[in-house]
Parts: C-alpha cells; structure tokens; sequence
C-alpha cells in the first residue's frame, strides 16, 4: 500500500508559491514464495505407471515482480520442452502468482525440481519431487554357497527389485508351498543327497503385481554302487558284458581292473570280454570328483567246463534202498539221468523215485529203488551239461555182499591149506628125526657086535626084528661070520628105506 508517486514541497504559504521537488516513484517488491509442485502434497515422492505420463505444476505466490520459474532434472539440467508458464495478479492486485507446468513421460525413476527467482531475489528457492515408477517385484536367488554337499546347512536368499518396497514371500519346494516361512531368506538344514535337482521357488508380490524366481539345487555326494557286477558263466570265445551301476554327484566314472594282472580293461559302466580257457575276475572302480573312489566287490568270469562225477554213493531212505549220484558242474544247464538196462529211467517209472538238489556247482541226483527187484540190474549215472558228460556205473549193496563173501571164502580156505601144510612138514621133520636115531642105534649095535662074535640067540633075534630084516627070527646062527653077514645086509635095507622116506 505505500507503492506510489512522491515528491517533496516546500515553502507554500499564502501569497507565496511553494517549491516542489521532482516526482519519486516508491515500488513495493517482493520476494517470491516458496514454490510448491501440487502434486507433492501427500509428500515429496510420486507414484506413476511406467509408461505413463507426468503433469507437474508448480506455483510461487507473493512474487513482486512475479516469479520466474525453471524446472530442472536429477542432473540439474534445466528442462525447457513441454513446460507452460503463466502469471495471475492476485488479489491483493500488487502481488502475483506464478505458475509452471511440465509434462513429460519418465522412462525411469527420477528427480524433479521446481526453482523460484526473480529479480530482487537472485538466489532461487527450490522444491524437489521423486518420481518413482510403481514396479512388480523382480525376484533374483541366491546361494550362500556355491557348492553344496549332502549333509550342509546354508541359507537361499531370495533379492526383489520393486516399488514399493513392501513385499510378502512365498516359498516352493517342486511345486508345493512351504508353510511358515515368510521371510527372504530360506534356511536350509543339512540337505540330504535326495534333495538334489530339486526346485526351490520364491514368489514376491506387492500391491502393483507379483513375480517369481526358482534355481535348482546341485547337491553333491559321494558315489555309491546300486548294482554289483555279477558273476557269468561263458564258454571259451563267447562274448560277456559285466555291468555296473553307481549314483554320484558329481556323475561317476568307470574304470575296470582285471584282478589276477592289475590291468585296466575298461572305462565305461558296461565291461565286454571274451570269454578265455580260464577263469577270471574283475572289479569296477567309481570315480567322482571331489570324493574318495570306491570299488565294487570282484565279479567272476567262469569258464564253463565238462561235468564230473565224483561217486556214486549207496544208503537206504524208509528202509529202500537209495542210489546217490553227486556231479560237479560249472555250467548254466547241468542234466542228470539214470539209466538202467542200457535206457534212461523215465520219471513216471514207478519202480523208481528221482530226488535232486543243487548248491552252486554241486548237482546231487538221489535214485531211490522202490522194486526189491531193481537191486539186480545195472544202474549208471550219466551227467551232461553245455560242453560235455560224464558216465559212471554203480554197484548196489547185494553184488558187494556177494564179492565179499566169495573173498571171505577165499581167505578161510587159503587159511586151512597153510595150517595144513605147515602140520605136513613139522610131521615130516619128526618122521626124519626118528629115522636118524634108530639108524645111530643100528650103527651101534654093529660096532658092538664086532667086538662080541658070539651073542645069544635071543639077542640075535631081536636086534634082527628091529631092522626089519628078510631073516627068520627062529634062524639058527652058528658062527660069527653068519651073524655078521646078516648084520650087514640088514643094515644096507634100512639104510635104503631112510633113503626113500627123505625123497633121496
């Protein structure tokens, strides 16, 4: 109200003319106001779509002059396209109000800032607005490890990129809501191996939309062997394949060792080889990275040979008798038969009853006699497998019984021909011993009849009768040299007869 014309008089009085000065023009100025953005009125930050489009305006009030108004982005780059300016006295009709509009499209989040000056205020006052984009949540994963192995504890963190900021979590595990867990962070408590490949999912939303992220996990562990190689029964020159079958994480490697060389054969799960005269074995080794390795148990390769029957046993089963034919047999296909008079037993022969058993290599065939009959006829074992036979003859309880009494028989009679011949030849000896003397008594009874020239006759006649001479005992000896004749003739026969006794 004190804007206006002065001047300044002096001396007016009556009669007397007064002296004015020259005119003063007095103008009021003021500085502008604070300026404000209208759309900052809930606070300093605006809310927007991407994409769409932005009216800002901002006013000065009380500006004398009015009000200069620029706006200027994030960088202070003054912004002049698309901005409309205007001025209204205001009511006071000596103030004014200045207006500014900017109209833009953000193409990301910014900063506006609306600046007042004028001329008696060099220095502008400023007001700032943020404009933010109203964003879904863009969800990242992360790992607190970058490895993972069975048994570890670790935290999956899951990071959002959204406006606002204010977001609720849910978490997946292959598609099924894990309950109770709300926050950003998933804690993970010493994983098992069976969790690997396994999808974990966070799903963010705020109040413009929702979006989610998933990672699958990589759960290493140590190998293990699910299937052992097995053994294989091959002839010589066929063609094998031993398998084995491990689980790791890191996936396994292979590596095949012939066990009596230390030779590596193989690198593969699967092990080809041809079948040689002899048996072998081999061993699967697992490899995984970051583990110790480990090895299957040994897988044997057996050549399959000829059978062998190794007896034919006898025994009894509820009193009948029973034939056992035990075979010894590497083969996949290994067939007993019993054959009896030169065929094959059928099974369905009633006369008989066929039992068999197998344990590994040992094939055991029981032929069970149920006719007393049977005992009498020849029966064999004959075995047979991929390569070849076997064939052996048994002999029942009853034939060993007559062999053994003929041999009992034998024995005792051979016995009796020795006892008698030693009693033959201790007779003999008496007999040559008893001949011996009375020789010796002959002898001397002739020496003793030489020195005598005449004996009696009774001594005569007996001395004759024990050498059983060709004399008469009622002879008549009248000289000496008779006697001594007869003597020596009777000596001579039985010198002869000794002779004949001893086989001279």
């Amino acid at each position: 109200s004190d804007e206006g014309v002065y001047q300044c008089q002096v001396g007016a009085m009556p009669g007397v003319a007064p002296i004015t000065s020259h005119s003063a023009n007095l103008r009021v100025t003021s500085q502008p106001g604070q300026p404000h953005i209208t759309q900052a009125t809930l606070g300093d930050v605006m809310e927007v779509k991407v994409g769409e489009k932005v009216l800002l305006e901002c006013q000065s009030l009380g500006g004398k002059p009015a009000a200069e108004i620029e706006w200027s982005d994030e960088n202070g780059k003054v912004i002049i396209d698309e901005v409309v300016k205007k001025v209204v006295l205001m009511q006071d009709r000596k103030t004014f109000r200045s207006i500014s509009t900017l109209t833009f499209s953000p193409t990301s989040d910014t900063n506006v800032t609306c600046s007042a000056k004028s001329d008696v205020l060099p220095k502008p006052k400023t007001s700032l607005i943020v404009i933010k984009h109203l964003k879904k949540p863009e969800v990242y994963l992360n790992l607190e490890n970058p490895r993972i192995q069975a048994g570890d504890s670790f935290d999956i963190t899951c990071s959002t990129e959204a406006y606002p900021v204010v977001v609720d979590y849910t978490w997946y595990i292959n598609g099924q809501q894990v309950f109770n867990e709300e926050s950003s962070v998933l804690r993970i408590k010493k994983i098992s191996k069976h969790f690997n490949k396994v999808e974990v999912k966070c799903r963010a939303a705020n109040k413009v939309g929702s979006d989610e992220s998933s990672l699958t996990l990589n759960v290493e562990y140590a190998p293990r062997i699910m299937n052992e190689p097995e053994d294989i029964l091959a002839k010589t020159g066929d063609s094998v394949t031993f398998k084995c079958l491990a689980e790791a994480n890191p996936p396994p490697t292979y590596v095949w060792i012939k066990m009596n060389s230390k030779e590596v054969v193989g690198f593969s799960a699967n092990l080809t080889v041809e079948t040689s005269e002899t048996d072998e074995k081999f061993v699967c080794k697992v490899f995984s990275e970051g583990f110790k390795d480990i090895e299957s148990s040994p897988a044997r390769l057996k050549v399959i040979k000829s059978p062998k029957i190794q007896a034919i046993d006898e025994g009894q089963i509820g009193g009948e008798p029973l034939l056992h034919c035990s075979v010894v047999s590497v083969a996949r296909k290994t067939k007993i038969t019993w054959i009896a008079n030169d065929g094959p037993i059928n099974m369905e022969d009633k006369n008989y009853e066929i039992i068999y058993n197998e344990d590994g290599v040992f094939h055991h065939s029981f032929l069970v006699l149920k006719n007393e009959e049977k005992k009498m006829v020849e029966h064999a074992c004959f075995a047979s497998n991929e390569v070849g036979t076997d064939y052996k003859v048994a002999h029942l309880a009853s034939s060993h019984s007559d062999y053994t009494t003929i041999i009992i028989v034998i024995v005792f009679l051979t016995l009796i021909i020795i006892i008698l011949l030693f009693a033959l030849f201790f007779h003999q000896r008496q007999m040559c011993s008893s001949v011996d003397r009375m020789e010796k008594e002959k002898q001397h009874q002739f020496l003793a009849a030489e020195k005598q020239p005449c004996l009696n006759k009774s001594i005569m006649s007996r001395n004759i009768l024990l050498g059983d001479s060709f004399s008469s005992p009622n002879h008549s000896f009248d000289s000496c040299n008779t006697l001594n004749t007869t003597l020596a003739r009777s000596f001579s026969l039985d010198q002869s007869r000794t002779e004949r006794r001893m086989g001279i």
